[in-house]
């Protein structure tokens, strides 16, 4: 049988030794992970559009689970609270247990393969001692996040207000027979949003009261409101705009809002919510009582979503500012005020107050750094320089 870890039967300049290395690494570590559980099952048919994102989050977290138990010496570690929150939200999302142990499975044989190849300077009864450690963890974890899932499963009791929220789901997925008991009509024209926060919704029953439209709204989840307003009166432009304006003056610090499009019958109060749910992404991003709408943030929304696209954008356009000669600051301000006046040289210099000259040698500087024209990779480029400063 193995011989469980004992203190002083192990250096810690091996130890020590050992985690540099897997530390050094762990980008290739979560990337395989990742790359694992997408095979498994795909993030993206979750119910909520973030749940891929706090996927690749949560892998970072077990695998410095894992590098903190064998820094530790195999001392017992109580798993991470944030994988309990994902194994919560998982439930919530409708992901199969068996997904969720799978998924942890594939992460401690890619993180066990590394091991191995990082350990080549341990002896025989070092490393019986590491991999000892590292499976009691990973039973540890495995057992803790079972739990929770089937304690959330649990707690899923069929209320009244339960029953509504399955109903409002049953139809998003289209099944229209759903609708009867929701109090609501689905054929008139439809505005979606996500309230998200302690008293959101609150907020969304005043207004809808104060604009004389009908509402639906369910709690999808803690503290994360769907809600339409909907009526017979199309919504004009100008009336989406006061709505957001209105959202923002009644907003608390704790309080998120995002604002789909305008949609008449069941096929637009559906695509309205999925716009209002793609927005969300940047809302939680930005945080600070936000407000977004879907048509201000469309493209930065799905990108985010796509993690070759986050990632290639990066590499391709964030990386090599930040080695450039004035860094990723400088040039973002620099591209950010020559976007925002329309390619202007001019009118960039007078938003930096700069002098032309200055803002068209920084432009250079960018363009020598990316090795092309701003002309030709504006539109990539600017979705960079957003995504960057929504991510960082």
């Amino acid at each position: 049988m193995p011989v469980p870890f004992q203190d002083g039967q192990w250096d810690d300049s091996d130890r020590s030794r050992l985690v540099e290395g897997l530390r050094n690494r762990l980008p290739e570590i979560e990337e395989a992970v990742l790359a694992m559980s997408h095979a498994i099952a795909n993030p993206r048919e979750a119910r909520d559009p973030s749940y891929g994102r706090s996927l690749r989050d949560a892998i970072s977290i077990a695998l410095e689970y894992g590098l903190a138990t064998i820094e530790g010496g195999g001392r017992p570690l109580a798993p991470p609270p944030p994988l309990l929150a994902q194994a919560r939200f998982a439930e919530l999302n409708e992901i199969p247990l068996e997904v969720v142990l799978r998924r942890y499975g594939a992460g401690y044989r890619i993180l066990g393969d590394a091991l191995m190849e990082e350990a080549e300077f341990l002896d025989r009864d070092e490393l019986r001692r590491v991999i000892h450690s590292l499976s009691i963890a990973f039973e540890r974890l495995v057992a803790s996040v079972g739990a929770e899932f089937e304690c959330c499963a649990k707690r899923q009791i069929h209320t009244s207000e339960a029953i509504r929220v399955e109903r409002v789901r049953a139809l998003l997925a289209g099944e229209r027979h759903q609708a009867a008991g929701l109090d609501y009509d689905l054929e008139g024209h439809h505005l979606a949003l996500v309230a998200m926060g302690a008293g959101a919704g609150d907020v969304v029953r005043e207004l809808a009261s104060s604009l004389d439209r009908g509402l639906l709204l369910v709690s999808a989840d803690r503290e994360v409101d769907w809600a339409w307003l909907g009526g017979q009166r199309a919504f004009e432009r100008d009336q989406v705009a006061a709505l957001g304006q209105a959202l923002r003056e009644r907003c608390s610090p704790e309080v998120d809002f995002a604002l789909g499009e305008p949609g008449r019958g069941l096929s637009g109060w559906r695509l309205s919510h999925r716009q209002a749910s793609t927005a969300a992404l940047v809302a939680r991003r930005r945080g600070q009582s936000s407000v977004v709408r879907y048509a201000d943030v469309a493209i930065l929304a799905s990108a985010l979503q796509d993690d070759v696209l986050v990632d290639s954008l990066r590499a391709l356009y964030i990386e090599p500012l930040e080695q450039g000669p004035g860094g990723i600051a400088s040039a973002r301000d620099t591209a950010g005020a020559y976007f925002r006046s329309g390619h202007n040289v001019s009118s960039a210099a007078a938003i930096l107050g700069v002098d032309r000259n200055t803002v068209s040698r920084r432009l250079r500087t960018i363009e020598q750094c990316l090795g092309c024209s701003l002309l030709e990779c504006a539109a990539d480029f600017e979705i960079a320089l957003r995504l960057g400063e929504l991510l960082s």
